[in-house]
């Protein structure tokens, strides 16, 4: 072994576990590089989600188990996968007298979403822009127009049937020389079809513009 490199302790973590985190330290261990000592940890992803940064703090103790140093760690650009072991690419440099420490998760991020540990919780936050609120009200927004679209679709297919019962019941019977009661009966099927298709008509049209108004309303809010 290189005299430039010294494995001076490693194990399990016995440390303080975050409560409901999704991801915690498992092992660790202590190296001497060139007269430097570092401590080099490996997490494990206990949640389904894909992690591409974290903050921790890391809190060196001596050997009474008091705390000497206590740093906050920022790991960007990573990628700590759903269920698996995760070893980051860099050792943190501690103090020689260091020999046990602990790890407080601060939060971690998975996609757009935060995950924060706070008071034995772990809140999630949607994170795509700097103002928060305005882009879960904008995406709620987007599902709102959404919603409008499909059903002024459906107005438009009610009103283009409506128009061919019309046309159908109005004009058919001129085409037919002798009326009989089979051709009355539909005639008269296609005229209560018609009243009921328009009073549904009716119905879905004060819905759209009920939505339309509360669109408004809620994008001046």
């Amino acid at each position: 072994m290189s005299n430039n490199f010294q494995i001076i302790s490693k194990g399990l973590y016995r440390g303080t576990v975050d409560k409901g985190f999704l991801i915690e330290v498992k092992e660790y261990v202590f190296t001497r590089q060139k007269g430097k000592k570092f401590l080099l940890l490996r997490f494990l992803n206990e949640s389904k989600n894909n992690f591409t940064a974290m903050h921790f703090w890391l809190i060196q103790k001596d050997v009474q188990g008091q705390e000497i140093y206590k740093e906050k760690i920022s790991l960007e650009g990573i990628y700590c996968g759903a269920g698996a072991m995760f070893t980051p690419n860099t050792c943190f440099p501690v103090q020689n007298k260091c020999v046990d420490f602990e790890v407080k998760m601060i939060s971690a991020f998975s996609g757009d979403y935060e995950y924060r540990s706070e008071n034995d919780e772990v809140l999630v936050r949607y994170t795509n822009t700097l103002d928060n609120k305005f882009s879960i009200r904008r995406k709620h927004y987007c599902i709102q127009r959404k919603k409008l679209n499909r059903k002024v679709k459906l107005l438009g297919w009610i009103m283009v049937l409506s128009i061919f019962l019309i046309l159908l019941a109005t004009i058919f019977p001129f085409f037919i020389s002798d009326i009989c009661p089979a051709i009355i009966r539909l005639v008269v099927f296609l005229v209560r079809l018609f009243v009921i298709v328009c009073d549904y008509l009716f119905d879905l049209a004060i819905d759209i513009l009920r939505e339309i108004v509360r669109y408004f309303e809620n994008t001046r809010a």
